[in-house]
């Protein structure tokens, strides 16, 4: 919270990743006042500020108001030039640590979609696992795409993109969907098993009756 100004017990301050319109806030032993710098103005009084000492904040503010404006500005431009910073590092390391692909194909014979990844190797997964991409067309699937930062399938034509590393952890979309595909795979599998309890009840001459106790 750099202090830009200090005048008449007041300590005139702007606070990193603070918000618009600008403003500075007086901290004084009574509390805080904050003063919008466009065009000056009381926005809240905290504490026990008295209205005098309240408009004697905003005097000073309206005659260092373009002074206060060009500190402001230059707070919230090296807090966003840090962002950018943090987030081009954190891009970095997930570049570095996180599954990348190169390449993306759909394996008509398979049905499957196929990535390579940076590290040269191949992983697939079944087409119709994927969210967005039940009902498409082989030629529809064929138009997969890589996005930028190697971390993402993209099917413009089908409005629809994957996650690569979620999709090498197993998850096909959100998870809805995915409880969803879990859902129908068990009642699948439940429905073949009923299925060959009926093939072998069928051997032995039918279910066993109920015994009446």
């Amino acid at each position: 919270m750099p202090t830009v100004h200090r005048e008449s017990g007041f300590s005139f301050r702007v606070y990193t990743k603070d918000h618009e319109p600008a403003h500075v806030h007086a901290v004084c032993s009574e509390g805080v006042v904050v003063v919008n710098l466009s065009p000056p103005s009381i926005r809240e009084i905290r504490g026990g500020v008295s209205e005098q000492r309240a408009a004697k904040a905003k005097v000073i503010v309206i005659r260092m108001r373009m002074q206060f404006l060009k500190r402001w500005r230059q707070i919230m431009k090296d807090e966003l030039r840090a962002e950018i910073e943090a987030a081009r590092e954190r891009g970095r390391i997930a570049d570095e640590t996180e599954p990348r692909a190169v390449s993306a194909r759909y394996r008509r014979r398979t049905k499957r979609i196929e990535v390579e990844l940076k590290d040269g190797c191949l992983f697939a997964f079944p087409a119709e696992l994927g969210q967005g991409l039940q009902g498409a067309t082989a030629e529809q699937l064929a138009k997969v795409e890589i996005t930028p930062t190697g971390d993402g399938l993209h099917w413009e034509e089908l409005d629809a993109d994957l996650y690569v590393p979620s999709l090498l952890a197993g998850y096909f979309g959100t998870e809805r969907w995915m409880a969803r595909i879990l859902g129908k795979r068990g009642g699948q599998k439940s429905s073949e098993a009923k299925r060959m309890a009926a093939r072998i009840n069928g051997r032995k001459g039918g279910r066993p009756k109920k015994t009446k106790s």
